[in-house]
């Protein structure tokens, strides 16, 4: 009896699976549009009928490539998560689980991630082959580090120190193993590629101090130590390409208020989107207008920044024509009068360690030795006109 009755579950199983099979090879209709991974997947429940298991934190940030066309299911989730670093796996109750992909020791598949900058022959290296240090910050991770200002940016790299308390300009950028007193004398800040300013020799003004922190920076790249230096425009301790954000076949747009208790106030706002066949724009930048953190009590941080760009993509390859202009007056935060007795550090009387200003209104124009009239809130330490353009051609 017993035999018999495993032999009608046995006969069972294999009738439910010959029926299921087939229904999972048929093919379906997908629309589902490139953007956020975590939409991608919900469309794709809701158009397959299948359920996936995914946690929202893991594929926050990520863009899928989407999927159109007449496929199987397991083909078309193949495709929404080709070149996201994601894949499907069943776990151990049956559900299909969407996870990150692990690379197994041994295992040569190529790692979705790979280093770019300053390779012989141009050609991308495997992060984990590579004998120099590479970090790289997500637009989510320069959220996160909320940086002050572009040279804070780099807080979040290892081996680097940043004193970024001067504001906008003149501050530190230390890189481990090379002696220096200040600036960034072994720092390089690249904009898709290209060096914005020759290395620094200048005192008080290093690469950090031509660029700003916008919406339109896509991730960061950065190479310290390695052939930096010898195979491209970068500089022996630190180079830091930032990769502008382009558009993709979704239009996207982001705007942002910002206003402080101190009286500044700034808008950002980037747009992107497509132009024709393979071919994306983007366009973004910011505004401020109002006083320092450490209230000079005028206006003193005034202007913006522009930049745009084209991208084409071929079947082998892509072509990246883009352009920026900055033109911002800032103040310099420093140095700060304090005393010091015997070893000890104390407050100079009547001056705010922490806000007071060495600037004022009374100091907002000056004749210098010249005899030139100079105002601050009309010309500060920032850049005052500043143009940029280039064109990438990627293979």
């Amino acid at each position: 009896m017993t035999r018999y009755f495993a032999a009608a579950i046995l006969a069972a199983a294999v009738c439910v699976i010959a029926i299921v099979a087939p229904a999972r090879a048929q093919n379906q209709r997908f629309q589902i549009a490139s953007g956020d991974l975590g939409q991608a997947l919900d469309a794709y429940i809701h158009q397959s009928g299948r359920q996936l298991i995914y946690r929202v934190d893991d594929v926050r940030g990520v863009r899928s490539p989407g999927v159109q066309g007449e496929m199987s299911a397991d083909d078309a989730l193949a495709a929404l998560l080709s070149g996201t670093g994601f894949s499907s796996r069943t776990d151990s109750s049956g559900a299909l689980a969407i996870v990150r992909d692990y690379r197994p020791l041994g295992d040569e598949r190529p790692l979705t991630e790979i280093v770019v900058t300053a390779t012989a022959g141009g050609h991308g290296i495997e992060r984990q082959k590579a004998s120099f240090s590479t970090t790289t910050l997500s637009s989510d991770d320069i959220h996160r580090l909320a940086p002050l200002n572009t040279a804070g940016l780099l807080q979040g790299i290892p081996g680097v120190t940043v004193a970024s308390t001067g504001g906008e300009q003149g501050n530190n950028i230390f890189v481990r193993g090379f002696p220096s007193s200040g600036d960034a004398p072994y720092v390089t800040f690249q904009l898709a590629g290209s060096a914005v300013f020759d290395p620094p020799t200048v005192a008080w003004f290093g690469n950090a101090d031509v660029i700003r922190i916008d919406e339109m920076i896509g991730h960061v790249e950065t190479v310290r130590g390695g052939p930096a230096q010898v195979l491209s425009n970068g500089q022996v301790g630190l180079t830091v390409n930032i990769l502008p954000r382009t558009g993709t076949d979704v239009f996207h747009g982001v705007g942002e208020i910002g206003i402080t208790d101190y009286g500044k106030r700034r808008f950002d706002g980037q747009v992107s989107g497509p132009i024709g066949d393979n071919t994306f724009f983007s366009i973004g930048g910011f505004y401020q207008n109002g006083d320092n953190v450490r209230r000079l009590n005028f206006a003193s941080e005034v202007g913006g920044q522009l930049s745009a760009n084209i991208l084409h993509k071929f079947d082998q390859g892509s072509i990246l024509v883009w352009g920026r202009i900055l033109q911002e007056d800032n103040t310099w935060n420093l140095p700060i009068p304090i005393e010091v007795n015997d070893g000890t550090v104390k407050e100079f009387p009547g001056f705010n360690i922490h806000t007071g200003a060495i600037g004022s209104p009374q100091e907002r124009e000056l004749t210098l030795r010249s005899g030139d009239a100079f105002r601050f809130d009309h010309k500060g330490v920032g850049p005052t006109s500043e143009m940029a353009a280039s064109i990438s051609i990627m293979s």
